[in-house]
Protein backbone atom coordinates (compact mmCIF):
# COMPACT_ATOMS: atom_id res chain seq x y z
CA UNK A 1 0.00 0.00 0.00
CA UNK A 2 1.56 3.35 -1.04
CA UNK A 3 2.51 5.77 1.70
CA UNK A 4 0.63 9.01 1.89
CA UNK A 5 1.73 12.37 3.26
CA UNK A 6 0.31 13.87 6.40
CA UNK A 7 -3.38 14.64 6.13
CA UNK A 8 -4.18 18.19 4.94
CA UNK A 9 -0.91 18.69 2.95
CA UNK A 10 -2.17 18.37 -0.58
CA UNK A 11 -0.38 19.52 -3.76
CA UNK A 12 -2.30 22.80 -3.87
CA UNK A 13 -1.18 23.73 -0.36
CA UNK A 14 2.45 22.84 -1.06
CA UNK A 15 2.40 24.88 -4.27
CA UNK A 16 0.98 27.83 -2.40
CA UNK A 17 3.71 27.61 0.23
CA UNK A 18 6.35 27.42 -2.49
CA UNK A 19 4.98 30.53 -4.18
CA UNK A 20 4.79 32.34 -0.86
CA UNK A 21 8.39 31.51 0.02
CA UNK A 22 9.65 32.28 -3.47
CA UNK A 23 11.03 28.80 -4.01
CA UNK A 24 9.63 28.19 -7.48
CA UNK A 25 11.78 30.90 -9.19
CA UNK A 26 14.54 33.21 -8.04
CA UNK A 27 13.30 36.53 -6.78
CA UNK A 28 14.70 39.71 -8.33
CA UNK A 29 17.12 41.12 -5.77
CA UNK A 30 19.05 44.33 -5.15
CA UNK A 31 22.68 43.40 -5.82
CA UNK A 32 26.13 44.93 -5.87
CA UNK A 33 25.06 48.08 -4.09
CA UNK A 34 27.76 50.49 -2.97
CA UNK A 35 28.23 54.19 -2.26
CA UNK A 36 31.09 56.13 -3.90
CA UNK A 37 32.24 59.41 -2.35
CA UNK A 38 35.20 61.70 -3.08
CA UNK A 39 38.26 61.28 -0.88
CA UNK A 40 37.51 64.82 0.29
CA UNK A 41 35.46 67.72 -1.03
CA UNK A 42 37.03 71.19 -1.23
CA UNK A 43 35.24 74.11 0.38
CA UNK A 44 33.53 76.22 -2.28
CA UNK A 45 33.67 73.52 -4.96
CA UNK A 46 31.17 70.93 -6.19
CA UNK A 47 31.14 67.28 -5.10
CA UNK A 48 29.46 64.32 -6.79
CA UNK A 49 28.15 61.47 -4.65
CA UNK A 50 27.26 58.18 -6.37
CA UNK A 51 25.10 55.22 -5.37
CA UNK A 52 25.62 52.18 -7.60
CA UNK A 53 23.33 49.14 -7.63
CA UNK A 54 21.85 46.35 -9.76
CA UNK A 55 18.07 45.82 -9.63
CA UNK A 56 18.31 42.61 -11.69
CA UNK A 57 15.56 43.61 -14.07
CA UNK A 58 13.25 45.25 -11.56
CA UNK A 59 12.17 48.85 -11.89
CA UNK A 60 13.42 51.57 -9.55
CA UNK A 61 10.83 52.88 -7.17
CA UNK A 62 12.94 55.53 -5.42
CA UNK A 63 16.40 56.56 -4.30
CA UNK A 64 16.83 58.83 -1.32
CA UNK A 65 19.90 60.61 0.04
CA UNK A 66 20.48 61.49 3.69
CA UNK A 67 23.06 63.50 5.58
CA UNK A 68 23.31 62.30 9.18
CA UNK A 69 19.86 60.65 8.85
CA UNK A 70 18.20 63.83 7.47
CA UNK A 71 16.81 63.42 3.95
CA UNK A 72 17.87 66.16 1.53
CA UNK A 73 17.25 64.67 -1.95
CA UNK A 74 15.01 62.02 -3.50
CA UNK A 75 14.44 60.67 -7.00
CA UNK A 76 11.14 58.90 -7.77
CA UNK A 77 10.79 58.10 -11.50
CA UNK A 78 7.00 57.76 -11.42
CA UNK A 79 6.47 61.19 -9.91
CA UNK A 80 6.46 64.54 -11.72
CA UNK A 81 8.85 66.10 -11.15
CA UNK A 82 10.94 63.07 -10.34
CA UNK A 83 13.34 64.97 -8.10
CA UNK A 84 12.57 66.52 -4.75
CA UNK A 85 14.81 68.73 -2.61
CA UNK A 86 14.67 69.49 1.08
CA UNK A 87 16.38 72.91 1.34
CA UNK A 88 15.89 73.19 5.08
CA UNK A 89 19.24 71.44 5.54
CA UNK A 90 21.16 74.18 3.71
CA UNK A 91 22.42 71.82 0.99
CA UNK A 92 22.51 73.11 -2.59
CA UNK A 93 22.06 70.44 -5.29
CA UNK A 94 22.79 70.70 -9.00
CA UNK A 95 19.66 69.09 -10.44
CA UNK A 96 21.12 68.97 -13.96
CA UNK A 97 23.91 66.71 -12.66
CA UNK A 98 21.72 64.58 -10.36
CA UNK A 99 19.71 61.47 -11.30
CA UNK A 100 18.90 57.92 -10.24
CA UNK A 101 22.56 57.22 -9.42
CA UNK A 102 24.27 60.54 -8.67
CA UNK A 103 23.65 63.64 -6.62
CA UNK A 104 25.91 66.68 -7.05
CA UNK A 105 26.43 69.11 -4.18
CA UNK A 106 27.17 72.76 -4.97
CA UNK A 107 29.30 75.25 -3.03
CA UNK A 108 30.47 72.75 -0.42
CA UNK A 109 30.88 74.13 3.09
CA UNK A 110 32.57 72.69 6.14
CA UNK A 111 29.20 71.84 7.67
CA UNK A 112 28.56 69.32 4.86
CA UNK A 113 31.17 66.93 6.25
CA UNK A 114 29.47 63.89 7.72
CA UNK A 115 27.89 60.50 7.10
CA UNK A 116 25.92 60.22 3.85
CA UNK A 117 23.41 57.45 3.22
CA UNK A 118 21.72 56.36 0.02
CA UNK A 119 18.55 54.27 0.20
CA UNK A 120 17.42 52.39 -2.92
CA UNK A 121 13.99 50.76 -3.24
CA UNK A 122 12.87 48.47 -6.07
CA UNK A 123 9.35 48.73 -7.47
CA UNK A 124 6.54 46.19 -7.02
CA UNK A 125 6.04 43.36 -6.48
CA UNK A 126 8.98 42.89 -4.10
CA UNK A 127 9.98 46.45 -3.05
CA UNK A 128 13.46 45.32 -2.03
CA UNK A 129 15.36 48.07 -0.22
CA UNK A 130 19.10 48.51 0.28
CA UNK A 131 21.09 51.11 2.24
CA UNK A 132 24.76 52.10 1.99
CA UNK A 133 26.60 54.65 4.14
CA UNK A 134 29.89 56.53 3.71
CA UNK A 135 31.73 59.46 5.32
CA UNK A 136 32.47 62.58 3.30
CA UNK A 137 35.45 64.66 4.39
CA UNK A 138 35.62 68.38 3.63
CA UNK A 139 38.88 70.33 3.46
CA UNK A 140 39.98 73.94 3.09
CA UNK A 141 43.68 74.37 2.21
CA UNK A 142 45.96 77.14 3.51
CA UNK A 143 45.65 80.47 1.73
CA UNK A 144 49.30 80.42 0.60
CA UNK A 145 52.25 78.08 0.28
CA UNK A 146 54.20 77.07 3.40
CA UNK A 147 56.82 79.47 4.73
CA UNK A 148 60.39 78.24 5.26
CA UNK A 149 62.81 80.09 7.55
CA UNK A 150 66.23 79.20 8.98
CA UNK A 151 67.88 80.22 12.24
CA UNK A 152 71.48 79.61 13.30
CA UNK A 153 71.99 77.40 16.35
CA UNK A 154 75.79 77.18 16.40
CA UNK A 155 78.74 77.08 14.04
CA UNK A 156 77.70 74.89 11.11
CA UNK A 157 74.28 73.99 12.57
CA UNK A 158 70.96 75.59 11.69
CA UNK A 159 67.31 74.89 12.46
CA UNK A 160 64.82 75.11 9.63
CA UNK A 161 61.20 75.95 10.43
CA UNK A 162 58.24 75.28 8.13
CA UNK A 163 54.81 76.68 8.96
CA UNK A 164 51.42 76.98 7.27
CA UNK A 165 48.56 79.43 7.50
CA UNK A 166 45.15 78.34 8.75
CA UNK A 167 43.56 75.29 7.11
CA UNK A 168 40.94 72.63 7.76
CA UNK A 169 42.07 70.11 8.79
CA UNK A 170 45.73 70.70 9.69
CA UNK A 171 48.18 70.00 6.87
CA UNK A 172 50.91 67.38 7.10
CA UNK A 173 54.47 68.63 6.52
CA UNK A 174 57.17 66.69 4.66
CA UNK A 175 60.80 67.80 4.35
CA UNK A 176 62.92 67.46 1.22
CA UNK A 177 66.71 67.61 1.52
CA UNK A 178 68.41 67.87 -1.88
CA UNK A 179 65.00 67.04 -3.40
CA UNK A 180 64.76 63.73 -1.49
CA UNK A 181 62.13 63.09 1.19
CA UNK A 182 63.66 63.35 4.63
CA UNK A 183 62.82 60.44 6.91
CA UNK A 184 64.43 61.70 10.13
CA UNK A 185 61.96 62.50 12.92
CA UNK A 186 60.46 65.96 12.86
CA UNK A 187 58.09 67.70 15.23
CA UNK A 188 54.57 68.50 14.05
CA UNK A 189 52.27 70.91 15.83
CA UNK A 190 48.57 71.30 15.17
CA UNK A 191 47.16 74.39 16.80
CA UNK A 192 43.40 74.23 17.19
CA UNK A 193 41.49 77.40 17.91
CA UNK A 194 40.74 80.90 16.67
CA UNK A 195 43.61 83.09 15.50
CA UNK A 196 44.20 85.81 12.95
CA UNK A 197 45.01 85.01 9.31
CA UNK A 198 48.60 84.02 8.77
CA UNK A 199 49.38 83.64 12.45
CA UNK A 200 51.01 80.51 13.81
CA UNK A 201 50.02 80.12 17.48
CA UNK A 202 51.70 77.77 19.90
CA UNK A 203 51.26 74.03 19.90
CA UNK A 204 47.97 72.74 21.20
CA UNK A 205 48.26 69.02 20.68
CA UNK A 206 47.70 66.75 17.70
CA UNK A 207 44.79 67.09 15.31
CA UNK A 208 41.62 65.23 16.19
CA UNK A 209 41.10 61.75 14.74
CA UNK A 210 38.39 61.07 12.14
CA UNK A 211 35.71 62.17 11.62
CA UNK A 212 37.74 65.31 12.26
CA UNK A 213 37.75 68.53 14.26
CA UNK A 214 34.68 70.74 14.63
CA UNK A 215 34.04 72.52 11.32
CA UNK A 216 34.23 76.01 12.86
CA UNK A 217 37.83 75.65 14.08
CA UNK A 218 40.92 76.39 12.00
CA UNK A 219 44.17 74.50 12.37
CA UNK A 220 47.83 75.30 11.78
CA UNK A 221 50.90 73.17 11.22
CA UNK A 222 54.54 73.75 12.05
CA UNK A 223 57.60 71.54 11.79
CA UNK A 224 61.28 71.99 12.63
CA UNK A 225 64.36 70.27 11.26
CA UNK A 226 67.96 70.45 12.51
CA UNK A 227 70.52 70.58 9.69
CA UNK A 228 74.31 70.30 9.94
CA UNK A 229 76.20 72.26 7.30
CA UNK A 230 79.46 70.99 5.83
CA UNK A 231 81.40 70.93 2.58
CA UNK A 232 79.77 67.59 1.70
CA UNK A 233 76.46 68.30 3.41
CA UNK A 234 73.04 69.18 1.95
CA UNK A 235 72.82 71.92 -0.65
CA UNK A 236 69.06 72.64 -0.80
CA UNK A 237 66.06 72.39 1.48
CA UNK A 238 62.31 72.75 1.05
CA UNK A 239 59.12 71.61 2.77
CA UNK A 240 55.75 70.49 1.43
CA UNK A 241 52.34 70.82 3.08
CA UNK A 242 49.63 68.33 2.11
CA UNK A 243 46.08 67.41 3.13
CA UNK A 244 45.13 63.77 2.59
CA UNK A 245 45.86 62.95 -1.08
CA UNK A 246 43.86 65.83 -2.54
CA UNK A 247 46.05 68.92 -2.02
CA UNK A 248 49.77 69.69 -1.73
CA UNK A 249 52.01 72.72 -2.14
CA UNK A 250 55.73 73.27 -1.56
CA UNK A 251 57.71 76.17 -0.16
CA UNK A 252 60.40 77.97 -2.11
CA UNK A 253 63.65 76.01 -2.21
CA UNK A 254 66.28 77.33 0.18
CA UNK A 255 69.96 76.93 -0.82
CA UNK A 256 72.27 75.80 1.98
CA UNK A 257 75.96 76.74 2.10
CA UNK A 258 78.52 75.12 4.34
CA UNK A 259 81.93 76.44 5.47
CA UNK A 260 83.60 74.48 2.66
CA UNK A 261 81.86 76.60 0.04
CA UNK A 262 84.10 79.59 0.91
CA UNK A 263 87.73 78.40 1.41
CA UNK A 264 90.14 80.80 3.07
CA UNK A 265 92.33 82.88 0.77
CA UNK A 266 95.90 81.75 0.16
CA UNK A 267 98.60 83.62 2.22
CA UNK A 268 100.13 85.25 -0.89
CA UNK A 269 96.88 87.03 -1.53
CA UNK A 270 96.98 88.37 1.98
CA UNK A 271 100.00 90.60 1.02
CA UNK A 272 97.65 93.10 -0.48
CA UNK A 273 96.19 93.47 3.01
CA UNK A 274 99.59 93.87 4.67
CA UNK A 275 99.99 90.19 5.64
CA UNK A 276 103.09 89.28 3.57
CA UNK A 277 105.16 86.21 4.28
CA UNK A 278 108.15 87.08 2.03
CA UNK A 279 108.94 88.56 -1.40
CA UNK A 280 106.41 87.70 -3.99
CA UNK A 281 106.31 87.91 -7.77
CA UNK A 282 105.31 91.57 -7.71
CA UNK A 283 108.34 92.66 -5.61
CA UNK A 284 110.75 90.64 -7.80
CA UNK A 285 109.47 92.28 -10.96
CA UNK A 286 109.92 95.73 -9.38
CA UNK A 287 113.55 95.01 -8.51
CA UNK A 288 114.37 93.84 -12.04
CA UNK A 289 112.80 96.95 -13.53
CA UNK A 290 114.81 99.23 -11.25
CA UNK A 291 118.11 97.56 -12.20
CA UNK A 292 117.31 97.88 -15.91
CA UNK A 293 116.70 101.63 -15.54
CA UNK A 294 119.96 102.11 -13.71
CA UNK A 295 121.83 100.26 -16.45
CA UNK A 296 120.35 102.52 -19.10
CA UNK A 297 120.86 105.80 -17.32
CA UNK A 298 124.40 105.16 -16.00
CA UNK A 299 126.25 105.54 -19.39
CA UNK A 300 124.54 108.85 -20.02
CA UNK A 301 125.52 110.27 -16.70
CA UNK A 302 129.12 108.99 -16.62
CA UNK A 303 130.95 111.06 -19.44
CA UNK A 304 129.41 114.43 -18.57
CA UNK A 305 131.72 115.10 -15.62
CA UNK A 306 134.85 114.19 -17.74
CA UNK A 307 134.02 116.73 -20.49
CA UNK A 308 133.57 119.46 -18.00
CA UNK A 309 137.02 118.85 -16.49
CA UNK A 310 138.77 119.05 -19.90
CA UNK A 311 137.07 122.33 -20.71
CA UNK A 312 138.26 123.85 -17.51
CA UNK A 313 141.89 122.85 -18.31
CA UNK A 314 141.84 124.72 -21.62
Amino acid sequence: MPRRGPPGYGPALLLGLALLLGLTEPLAALKDMRIVLPVAARVGAAAQLSCLYDLEGSQLYSIKWYLDDSEFYSFVPKEQPATRLYPDHGISVDLAQSNAYNVTLLNVTRSLAGFYKCEVSADMPYFHTGIQTGYLRVFEPPSRKPELTVEKLSAGVVRANCSTTASFPAANITWFVDNRPHTAPTVHFHAVGPAGPGQVPGAAGPSLPPPGPPPDLDEWSSSSLRVELSAKGPRALRCRASILDVWAESSDELPLRGPGDHPQLAPVRGAANGASSGPGPASSRSAVTLLALVALVAPLLGPRPACSAAHRTR
